[in-house]
């Protein structure tokens, strides 16, 4: 028997478009076939390799286990959803926080992909929407570094003399008109709060929750 080789998928990352569409698709995978010692056996040195990669691929993409905190989180994010329906003022986002390597970060993308989830299967299918938008808190981040951030994940362009409010404002407008639901911002500790440029960041990024995101903001330290 034979095993035959792919090229590998583009992997975008989670902090675009593309890539937090297919994270939201992602099913469960399919075990690979596991062969009989004999037809393992014929196999030759590349075919090894391709079963044995195939095999790895598998258990690297395991179902996620479901810890009291991610259960926790996404039990208070979707009140929150809840909460902030048809609110125009007084919404109130999700600070999540915790030591380094506690899973903040996997635990309010699966709220991200909960809320995508629900959404689509209670409104007809649209490609043009956009439920979720997942950014990561660039280092030394100011007001500019953020609205960019929000721009690339919609793959809007921003000119190196655009100021921080016009790309916000374009951002928003977007996510408006695609019908954005959530936002997740990741790493929010990089945010120096110290400097004026981190308070200017932060300011920034309570003006968007208060104004024009809706009906739910998570914030991951």
């Amino acid at each position: 028997m034979s095993l035959s080789s792919t090229e590998p998928d583009v992997r975008h990352p989670l902090s675009t478009k593309q890539g937090w569409a297919s994270f939201a698709a992602q099913t469960p995978p399919e075990p690979p076939r596991l062969l009989p010692v004999t037809d393992w056996e014929r196999l030759d040195g590349l075919e090894r390799q391709l079963y044995d990669e195939a095999r790895q691929d598998y258990h690297c993409q395991l179902l996620l286990v479901a810890t009291p905190d991610i259960r926790r989180i996404i039990h208070h994010g979707s009140k929150l959803v809840i909460h902030n329906r048809g609110k125009q003022l007084g919404r109130r986002g999700l600070l999540v926080s915790g030591a380094s390597g506690t899973g903040k970060s996997t635990s309010i993308t699966q709220l991200g992909k909960k809320f995508q989830i629900d959404l689509q299967r209670r409104w007809p299918a649209n490609p043009d929407r956009i439920p979720v938008v997942y950014i990561v808190v660039p280092p030394d981040a100011g007001p500019k570094a953020l609205a960019t951030e929000l721009a690339a994940f919609l793959g809007l362009p921003v000119h190196p003399h655009d100021g921080p409010q016009h790309v916000a404002h374009a951002a928003a407008e977007v996510m408006r008109r695609v019908s954005t639901g959530m936002v997740l911002v990741d790493e929010i500790h990089r945010l120096d709060l110290t400097t004026k440029r981190g308070k200017d960041a932060s300011d920034q990024l309570k003006y968007l929750f208060d104004t024009y995101l809706q009906p739910c903001g998570c914030l991951a330290l």
